[in-house]
């Protein structure tokens, strides 16, 4: 299958290009409508029965990823908005309607039949001009499970981080063919920019507060990125019960990519255990690129050239890579934990610790800048 649509571009980092399809090809009018409505159907309290009772579409046979990618995006909403209705147990089966489409088109992807990261974010935006850029202010969500204008700014702010990741993955790869070839000015380079671009993600990643509220994202956001617990998918070729991990940030290969490619080593764990698994969430070539990160040789040309001008600069880039962590550790704590100590992410982990670890971790690699533990 072609892997056009996932890349590494220069102006949107690992967003889907082209622009993702708002009007789905070939998908039936009944279905798109419904996406269309899903608030509307979860606030009458009539959506189970409006999507079971859909027609059970054909998944067009094309090799075009931005095509299947908008198949998966409608179903796997839907799918979502089914098992996960507000006010009613979640639901333990899917309607053929929805679970033949999904699990077919989803397979076509090589992902799991759930709403991923790449179905809520890096596929579920356009913008309001096509020509401008991917600020919060220019962007919309595609689809949508609420009225509530904190889950479209929830959705905004990650595409838009995403976005700001474009500098940072390609100096990455600058850096990383610069050490190959031993071209210590063009590492400093490439290291320079991975730290403006994380520095740019982080600065967005802040403006959080601005349109989400913690209250709502946990109360009426949040619900809708849980996994599916034994749910059975009626009809599909393989219909046996379903444990899938919801989707979350842990899904995004922007911050894998970066620290394989920095050469951070975290410890072998059962949290690293749930990270590798999360890479099956992802697009396959973001994968591929995680696992290509893996042998970059910066750390090590670094260590071994010891100038202090290339130190620096890589501990530069650690450092707005620790900021970064840190930061969503942040708001990990003040739209989840405050709310409830109790509570898990939505990929099923217990993520303050986890986010702990990864920034202590982080902040241990530093060549020449003392370590200090994050609070």
């Amino acid at each position: 299958m072609s892997e056009a649509g996932w890349g590494i571009w220069s102006d949107r980092g690992l967003l889907m290009s082209p622009d993702p399809h708002c009007d789905v090809p070939d998908l039936p009018d009944a279905i798109q409508g419904a996406a269309r409505a899903i608030a509307d159907w979860i606030a009458n309290g009539d959506i189970r029965a409006r999507l079971a009772a859909l027609p059970l579409a054909d998944v067009p046979q094309t090799d075009d990823v931005p095509t299947l990618e908008a198949w998966y995006r409608v179903y796997a909403f839907l799918a979502t908005a089914y098992v996960h209705t507000p006010n009613l147990t979640a639901a333990d089966h899917l309607p053929p309607s929805i679970a033949v489409p999904l699990s077919r088109v989803a397979a076509r992807i090589d992902r799991p039949p759930i709403l991923t990261y790449a179905g809520f974010t890096l596929n579920n935006w356009r913008r309001r001009d096509p020509a401008g850029d991917f600020s919060v202010e220019n962007l919309d969500p595609i689809l949508h499970f609420t009225h509530f204008a904190d889950e479209s700014w929830f959705t905004l702010i990650h595409v838009a981080v995403e976005a700001q990741a474009a500098p940072a993955l390609e100096g990455m790869c600058r850096a990383a063919d610069a050490a190959a070839a031993d071209d210590a000015q063009a590492v400093k380079s490439g290291l320079d920019a991975i730290a403006r671009g994380l520095t740019g993600m982080t600065e967005t990643f802040r403006r959080m507060p601005e349109g989400c509220r913690p209250d709502i994202y946990f109360d009426h956001v949040r619900p809708f990125f849980f996994g599916f617990n034994g749910v059975v998918f009626e009809g599909a070729d393989d219909p046996a019960p379903r444990r899938l991990r919801g989707g979350t940030g842990a899904q995004s290969s922007v911050v894998p990519a970066l620290g394989a490619g920095l050469g951070i080593a975290h410890v072998q764990n059962a949290l690293t255990a749930h990270l590798i698994d999360m890479r099956q969430y992802m697009p396959q070539p973001h994968q591929a690129f995680i696992d290509r990160m893996k042998s970059s040789p910066i750390r090590d040309y670094v260590l071994a050239n010891r100038d202090p001008i290339l130190c620096d600069a890589y501990d530069s880039a650690l450092l707005a890579l620790l900021e970064f962590r840190r930061t969503h550790f942040g708001f990990a704590r003040a739209y989840i934990f405050n709310r409830s100590p109790q509570a898990y992410g939505t990929g099923g982990t217990d993520f303050m610790d986890w986010l702990r670890r990864l920034a202590d971790e982080t902040e241990a690699h530093l060549i020449v800048h003392a370590p200090t533990k994050t609070r």
